[in-house]
């Protein structure tokens, strides 16, 4: 399925498949957070996300169910700034989550991180903790799932409903992170659900950011596919060259 961003030249609102692209910085991000009611899904952007999601049905239903949706890569900043879509950040759930982290004390939220590997998830939440004093944070492991309807979640899906954190980071890695919260999403508790990758491995400092100049010039998958490029080489070197053809049809249509 061909796919594209638009544009409301009237307003200036940008959109993917119906679903408009949040428009505003961090502060702005947390401040959504704080006022939404029931679950909300934050569904983060990037170049993988988008040709990924022009091939899966199960993907695109999933993404139907956002809430909030957010650019996560430089590369769809740089094309959404090229449409004429001003006030689009750059958001991701790497730098969501010490943000979240940091506000959380003062906001009253506990925060919750699911999936990941253990150590990873354990060493994020003691960093995280360190770093924020009054912080109410906790882990929440997922066994090896066969698939998002994996019955071995349910004890999970348990845990957080009775813990109830404000916000959750679900750390499984799109698309699987997504259909996880669309399958279990009628027993997890109310609360904003932020679809966040590899954010754990950052906060665990098992991963290391790429440096802001590269951040700023849209390479950071650049560093991350030198630094891990079994896992990372298909999705930017096999799915990355999909992307032209969607800035193409994107620019087409502003």
């Amino acid at each position: 399925m061909a796919i594209s961003f638009r544009l409301d030249r009237r307003t200036g609102q940008l959109s993917l498949l119906g679903k408009d692209v949040f428009a505003g910085d961090m502060s702005a991000l947390l401040d959504a957070f704080a006022t939404r009611p029931g679950k909300t899904l934050v569904i983060p952007l990037n170049v993988d996300v988008v040709t990924q999601l022009q091939d899966s049905a199960d993907f695109h239903r999933a993404y139907e169910l956002a809430d909030i949706v957010v650019l996560d890569g430089a590369p769809l900043v740089a094309l959404a700034r090229a449409m004429g879509a001003r006030e689009i950040n750059r958001l991701t759930g790497s730098d969501g989550l010490p943000a979240v982290a940091a506000a959380a004390p003062e906001r009253h939220w506990r925060v919750g991180i699911v999936g990941g590997e253990d150590s990873a998830r354990e060493a994020a939440v003691a960093n995280l903790t360190a770093a924020n004093p009054g912080l109410e944070l906790r882990g929440f492991g997922l066994p090896m799932l066969a698939s998002a309807a994996d019955p071995a979640s349910a004890p999970t899906v348990a845990e957080l409903a009775a813990w109830k954190p404000r916000v959750v980071f679900v750390c499984l890695g799109a698309p699987k992170q997504e259909m996880w919260f669309a399958t279990w999403q009628e027993s997890l508790p109310d609360g904003v659900y932020m679809m966040a990758g590899a954010s754990a491995d950052f906060a665990a400092g098992k991963a290391k950011r790429a440096p802001v100049w590269l951040q700023r010039l849209g390479l950071e998958w650049v560093w991350r596919l030198a630094h891990e490029p079994r896992r990372l080489a298909g999705r930017y070197l096999r799915r990355g060259p999909r992307f032209v053809p969607f800035a193409i049809r994107s620019l087409a249509r502003r």
